[in-house]
């Protein structure tokens, strides 16, 4: 049976972005009984505003004082969404045609909160961005699939830890249950932390092999412009994520396993990155603030489905870290494409 469909989109800058979107929503072959595009503007300074107001009159802006960033950008939109489901998308995203058709198979599921739809790279359309979010017993998250061939690795549908902030699709009951992003990590792991907390409230997320959307990693901020502040923001926010729930869900094994991936992850990054000094300055910041992340609206402490989140962590934590991270790496040394190596 269709339902009410609601599109968030946060936005700054890149007319030519935001109208690719757009155009991509315009084309989807799903019925929603009713839909709307809320679109969060964060303080462009270009004439995207004045071209959305001509070329999309009916879209719903919502415009921002000052610039928030990510987190409290997409709140603001989700709050304002009227639909049954949100489909929460970035502007350096294209939706497939028959994206929402896909996910659709899924929204008369109860316990799916949210849907991950299958991101490929928009540069090179034959490789996954990311299949949905993996979380380790290490405690990290990581792109599920990323830079791998479409070809060679076929995908089913099926659950997975998270869905991608970048596009994704969250049933808006249970986004006021969990509490939406938690604004204070400004941007990067804040969609895994929102998935963390809806599972622990026992709701599952499904990955959708036919919900095809393409992803051009980092347009949205620019790749060079924001490329130290997105090192920084990774590197705290993987600390900031993974001790806001210790002890109550993560304890002592997953911390020994975690500061094992952490140093690793400092000395590759001094060895092969330019951006390691952010690298090192984020990871300073989170645990000089440490205090901080305990001190969170978002209260765990009550009835929680731990014993269910526990179960859907990866536990092949070496290959899924040190593997990849080799395969990223030698990608890197070989192209001298200095791109990030951590979660985007």
């Amino acid at each position: 049976m269709p339902v009410s469909i609601s599109y968030v989109i946060p936005h700054h800058n890149n007319i030519n972005l935001l109208s690719q979107c757009l155009a991509s929503i315009e084309q989807q072959t799903y019925q929603a009984t009713y839909s709307e595009i809320i679109i969060v503007d964060d303080c462009s300074t270009d004439e995207s505003m004045a071209w959305l107001k001509i070329n999309y009159p009916t879209v719903i802006v919502e415009k921002n004082q000052r610039n928030l960033g990510f987190a409290r950008s997409a709140n603001r939109g989700l709050k304002k969404a009227q639909g049954e489901w949100i489909i929460l998308i970035n502007t350096d995203v294209r939706l497939a045609p028959r994206c929402i058709e896909a996910a659709s198979d899924w929204f008369s599921e109860k316990e799916i909160g949210s849907i991950a739809f299958s991101l490929l790279d928009m540069r090179r359309p034959e490789l996954y961005d990311s299949a949905g979010d993996l979380y380790t017993i290490a405690g990290y998250a990581q792109k599920r699939k990323e830079r791998l061939s479409v070809r060679d690795n076929p995908l089913e549908s099926g659950p997975v830890f998270s869905a991608s902030g970048a596009a994704a699709a969250y049933r808006s009951s249970a986004l006021r249950n969990v509490g939406y992003f938690d604004e204070s990590f400004e941007a990067y792991y804040e969609d895994v932390d929102l998935g963390v907390r809806l599972r622990l409230a026992g709701y599952e997320c499904i990955f959708e092999k036919d919900a095809l959307a393409y992803h051009l990693s980092g347009g949205s901020y620019g790749d060079k412009a924001f490329a130290a502040k997105r090192e920084f923001l990774n590197s705290k926010n993987s600390e900031k994520l993974f001790f806001k729930y210790y002890p109550e869900v993560f304890g002592i094994p997953h911390v020994i396993r975690h500061f094992i991936v952490m140093i690793f992850h400092i000395l590759g990054k001094f060895f092969i990155s330019k951006a390691w000094i952010h690298f090192v300055a984020g990871k300073w910041e989170a645990f000089s603030s440490i205090h901080k992340t305990k001190q969170s609206e978002f209260d765990i402490n009550r009835e929680i489905n731990k014993e269910g989140l526990l179960r859907v962590l990866e536990p092949r934590w070496i290959n899924a870290h040190f593997a990849s991270w080799v395969r990223k790496s030698s990608l890197k040394l070989r192209n001298q494409d200095w791109v990030n190596m951590t979660r985007e």
